[in-house]
Order: structure tokens, then C-alpha cells, then sequence
């Protein structure tokens, strides 16, 4: 009596949902950039939000839907939490941009925050003037400083730097008085007023 082994053909592999999911990232990133909306936080961090669910879509289809052999997806995996791991260990989160955009630095580099250091305090006369606001949002509380208007089309008039201070995380606002702007910065856990 003779034995006949049966031989399975392996199953191919499923790339179906990954390309649906690739596919479905691109078209949600064109319509996020596509929209009208001028509120470039929201769209950094919608943006952020779709390309984590993708990520976390891309492998679990390797992961357990894919059909590839169990040595290649341990090898996958394995080399995405390497990359991972080295990603936090030569960065660390530095802060938001103003768009909301995540900032890193490389761990080792120095953090080095402006002092006052070397600057002059120049304290004479009376400082106070009509475009002078001692509180938040402007003399009125309403996020406006009344004045002359401003050039709206930059294209033809573009407005010129006049002054840039570097100014640490978690920068809210500022106060004006005279030639004198007044803010406050987040310093590791304390406040401070510059």
C-alpha cells in the first residue's frame, strides 16, 4: 500500500488591504489638504491622527492578515519597534510649533534658554503710549490693537522684520508698553516673565 503525501500549495500573499489602506491614507491626506480651512494646527493634527490609525492599520494587516510566513512578519515587527526604540533614544519631544507641529532634538544637545543677560534696561521718560496694553489680548481684551491698517495683499507689500527674541515653550501672549513687550515662557515647571 502506498502513501501519497499531499502537498499544499502556500496560500499567496494578501495585498489587498494594504493597498486599500495605503490608497484610503493618500486620498484622506489630498482631502485634509485639499479643504479650504486656514487653520493650520487642526490640519497638522488631523494629519498626525489618520497617519497613527494607518500605522496601526499597516500592521496588523502584516501582523495577522497579510499571509506572509511567520518569520518574515516577527522580522517586520521586530524591525519596527527597533526603529522605534532608536527614534527615542537618539530624540526627544521638544515642543509644538505654532501649527502644531512636534518638534524634536537630538537627547544630547544642549538646552540652552535666552537670559536677560547683557541687555540694557532702558527706563527713561514715560513709556506709555496711546498703542500701550498693560493686559492680555490688547487694550480692549479682543485680540486687536487699534492703529493705522495694515498692508493686506504682502504679495506687493510685504511687511519687514523688525525685531525676532527667541522665546521658550508655552508662550501665550504678551503686553506692550511703550518700546517695551512683556511675556512670559514655560521653563521646565516654572513660569517665567522676560
Amino acid at each position: 500500500m502506498e502513501t501519497t503525501q499531499k502537498t499544499t500549495k502556500p496560500k499567496p500573499i494578501r495585498w489587498w488591504p494594504a493597498v486599500i489602506i495605503v490608497g484610503g491614507f493618500a486620498l484622506t491626506l489630498a482631502l485634509i489638504w485639499s479643504t479650504g480651512s486656514e487653520d493650520q494646527a487642526n490640519r497638522v493634527l488631523t494629519i498626525l491622527s489618520v497617519t497613527t490609525l494607518t500605522s496601526i492599520l499597516l500592521v496588523t494587516w502584516m501582523l495577522f492578515f497579510s499571509r506572509l510566513a511567520k518569520r518574515t512578519r516577527l522580522l517586520n515587527f521586530g524591525g519596527l519597534v527597533g526603529v522605534i526604540v532608536l527614534f527615542c533614544a537618539c530624540f526627544r519631544f521638544s515642543q509644538f510649533s505654532g501649527n502644531m507641529m512636534p518638534l524634536f532634538e537630538w537627547r544630547w544637545a544642549k538646552h540652552t534658554l535666552p537670559t536677560t543677560a547683557g541687555q540694557v534696561a532702558n527706563l527713561s521718560g514715560n513709556s506709555l503710549t496711546m498703542l500701550s496694553f498693560p493686559q492680555f489680548l490688547g487694550p480692549s481684551r479682543d485680540c486687536k490693537v487699534p492703529g493705522p491698517d495694515l498692508a493686506t495683499d504682502w504679495n506687493t507689500q510685504s511687511p519687514e522684520k523688525l525685531w525676532r527674541q527667541p522665546i521658550g515653550p508655552a508662550w501665550s501672549g504678551f503686553a506692550i508698553t511703550g518700546d517695551r513687550a512683556v511675556t512670559q515662557e514655560q521653563r521646565a515647571k516654572n513660569e517665567t516673565v522676560i
